[in-house]
């Protein structure tokens, strides 16, 4: 794992965590008076519960955990007279909520663990809670095409079908977006980028969720295009790798969603 330089606090917190659990690590964070110091320490929390070096980590203790790191970006934030320093806070907070949507899909190849419905409803929150963070804080194209995946994601798991199809075509059109900015061709193709290709991978899988016949051409599409862009660009082929894993796993694990309302 790669040096944290607040490395040295997590022999403190990892005992206090073994005798309390996540509320125990928690009270000790907010417990310090710098609060810069308070971020740090969840972010170096979060980080080692996600390589396992914490006691019976689970989801459920990333999502205790992540909560409370997010609440506390939030309090800073709104206690901050500086604008340029609160919404550096206020990022802290978004950051933390895309990721926590995030590791809470069920789509990721190498992490089988259960999912419930209260984590996908937990997902779908902190989308929401991410998309609007962003339209405050002005981020590009790029940020709102993840963080309208995340909230597809999650509506696709909990059901929600049509919300899906419409966070996936947002996520879609916000990376074409970004293809535009970064020179690349918006169009699917092997000129065309990861986030296109995956975004489209996905509106295929949710258009497939609610019977449309097309749902299954566009995955199969997505799935092509990558290939073509990993001829194009050899050195993307670990990221082509990891898009078409995670879409055949997403089309795998949200078999029957239409059924999960």
């Amino acid at each position: 794992m790669t040096a944290h330089p607040h490395d040295h606090h997590w022999p403190r917190l990892l005992a206090v965590a073994e005798a309390g659990g996540a509320p125990a690590l928690i009270a000790a964070i907010r417990e310090e008076e710098d609060p810069g110091l308070r971020r740090a320490l969840f972010l170096l929390s979060l980080r080692r519960i996600a390589s396992s070096e914490f006691p019976n980590a689970s989801l459920d203790t990333s999502l205790e955990v992540a909560r409370a790191a997010i609440a506390e970006g939030v309090r800073q934030a709104e206690s901050e007279a500086d604008p340029e320093e609160a919404a550096r806070r206020k990022d802290f907070a978004n950051v933390l909520s895309y990721n926590l949507s995030a590791d809470l899909a069920e789509c990721w190849p190498e992490d089988p663990r259960p999912r419930r419905r209260e984590h996908f409803e937990a997902g779908l929150q902190a989308a929401e809670d991410c998309l609007r963070w962003r339209e405050e804080l002005d981020k590009g194209p790029m940020p709102f095409s993840l963080a309208h995946w995340a909230h597809g994601i999650h509506a696709l798991s909990l059901g929600r079908i049509e919300t899906a199809i419409r966070s996936f075509e947002a996520s879609l059109s916000a990376a074409r977006e970004a293809a535009r900015r970064d020179e690349r061709s918006p169009t699917e193709g092997a000129e065309s980028t990861f986030g296109v290709h995956l975004g489209l991978g996905y509106l295929g899988i949710a258009r497939m969720r609610s019977g449309d016949p097309e749902g299954e051409d566009l995955l199969d599409r997505a799935l092509a295009c990558f290939d073509l862009q990993r001829q194009a660009h050899p050195e993307e082929s670990s990221e082509v790798d990891f898009g078409i894993a995670q879409l055949r796993t997403a089309e795998e694990r949200t078999r029957g969603a239409a059924e999960r309302t």
